[in-house]
């Protein structure tokens, strides 16, 4: 736990970090400019939904103008605390960086969960979620940066959980406001020093551990590295080539759409990047070449197809009981495995359903089990092709949360999507890939962060950035654009 995190600071288009205390879990969220926080429903619809049940549907809006962003909570909405203070409804307040949100869930009067949301601007692009258990009278745990002076430290006191840090520290806040003293935690509360947030559940400390060079954290050995020279097919004694010069890097931890125009090869390219179907060229995990080596590797490759495999017959612990038997190390004893088999329930919130007949499921709760069937194997890889298609939109954004989640445990996840704006915001990267009309094949139109798309494609959607390249003409222009750099 005693890290040394060495970050540079970067102005960048603001982002939610949100916790939720009852999952131990941590999530960023990229923010609009005019963007609603909420929990998705069967009725309503918000750009960031927060999927724990004492959260309202509607809860406040974020909104940009006069150059800085404000935060408004709604009527009737459960009360909202900004760095500890009450909100009235419907006032406007200005967010600086590392302003907290929280609203709490409460029982004789006192906190039984929290969601907690920080407004940051200077953050990680890629974490995963570690937390340490806060368990003993003598719990105590030291924390600190590149700075000698910049440490804290947790430990437990005589009425709980509390935290402090040395006089000299410049870069450290409890709930948006500089810790000058010891404190006490409550559940929800956030301390962060320079861009790393500690959240406490009561329990645990939750935090970030950044995936990311410039970290002590991340190896080499968790970027893939796709270089396709060419993928091609025989077709009646002639050649067709599907895919050309397609090379790029993806780290662990981020989350990669992938678009592509009519006939670009979006799912000969996935094919390609996990083995199934080989091309001509080298796709790296690290030190490991997956074509090579596929059989030693193939078990750390997840794939979830767009059409659903499971049997309606029988129900969904049975399912993934079936799954854990077939794709976890008959080493692993029987209740180590349930143990396993009851966190992924708890996980993709299929818990509740757990005895249910899958033929008596709704669509997007099937689609989670599908995911919930390779996830079971802890694979570093995970690809599904269009896992949205056929769902409402709370069922989409909630499938999407989960597969961020996924992501932000350190793993690469990558989706081919036809509907990419209603979760745009959780992707790190996006690849697009463009059929070219010179050569009759897929090429590389683009790879980068979601803004740098909408920018280079001079659009406002990702839907815009597949009409780009749909359009005649276009196509070899932006595969052009792209090569020339």
């Amino acid at each position: 736990m005693d890290n040394q995190i060495l970050l540079k600071k970067i102005v960048k288009e603001p982002a939610l970090i949100v916790f939720f205390s009852d999952k131990n879990y941590i999530h960023k969220a990229l923010i609009k400019k005019y963007s609603t926080i909420g929990r998705n429903t069967d009725s309503s619809h918000v750009d960031i939904s927060v999927d724990s049940k004492f959260f309202p549907r509607k809860n406040g809006i974020i909104e940009y103008y006069d150059d800085a962003y404000y935060y408004m909570a709604l009527r009737n909405s459960n009360a909202t605390y900004l760095n500890g203070i009450k909100l009235k409804e419907e006032e406007k307040h200005k967010l600086c960086d590392g302003d907290v949100l929280q609203v709490f869930e409460w029982a004789d009067r006192q906190i039984q969960n929290a969601v907690t949301m920080v407004f940051v601007i200077d953050y990680i692009d890629n974490f995963t979620v570690n937390s340490v258990e806060t368990i003993g009278d003598n719990f105590r745990t030291v924390v600190g940066n590149d700075k000698a002076d910049d440490t804290i430290e947790f430990f437990m006191a005589k009425n709980g959980l509390a935290v402090s840090a040395q006089e000299s520290a410049t870069s450290i806040n409890l709930n948006g406001k500089k810790l000058e003293k010891a404190k006490y935690l409550r559940i929800g509360d956030c301390v962060r020093i320079d861009n790393i947030c500690f959240f406490y559940s009561g329990n645990s400390i939750v935090y970030q551990n950044p995936v990311n060079k410039n970290t002590s954290f991340q190896s080499d050995s968790d970027v893939l590295d796709i270089c396709i020279k060419e993928r091609s097919v025989w077709q009646h004694s002639k050649k067709l080539v599907l895919l050309k010069d397609i090379s790029i890097k993806i780290n662990p931890g981020e989350m990669v759409l992938i678009l592509g125009g009519s006939g670009a090869g979006k799912t000969t390219f996935m094919n390609a990047v996990m083995g199934y179907e080989k091309a001509q060229g080298k796709i790296m995990l690290g030190d490991t070449d997956i074509y090579a080596d596929y059989e030693s590797i193939k078990s750390k490759i997840g794939f979830v197809p767009q059409q659903d495999l499971v049997r309606g017959s029988d129900t969904v612990y049975n399912t993934l009981e079936n799954a854990a038997e077939m794709k976890l190390s008959r080493e692993i004893k029987k209740d180590e495995r349930n143990t396993i088999i009851e966190s992924v329930l708890k996980t993709f919130s299929l818990w509740e359903v757990k005895d249910h007949l899958i033929s008596k499921l709704a669509g997007g709760q099937k689609k989670r089990i599908s995911v919930a069937i390779e996830y079971i194997a802890n694979p570093s890889l995970f690809f599904l092709d269009e896992p949205d298609s056929g769902l409402d939109g709370p069922e989409a954004s909630k499938l999407m949360q989960n597969l961020r989640r996924i992501a932000d445990e350190g793993k690469i996840v990558m989706v081919i999507s036809h509907i990419p704006d209603r979760a745009s915001n959780l992707f790190d990267k996006v690849i697009v890939l463009a059929k070219s009309k010179k050569t009759n094949c897929g090429h590389l139109a683009f790879f980068g962060s979601i803004k740098e798309a909408l920018n280079y494609f001079e659009t406002d959607t990702l839907e815009g950035v597949v009409k780009r390249i749909n359009t005649d003409g276009l196509s070899d222009y932006y595969i052009d654009k792209y090569k020339k750099g």
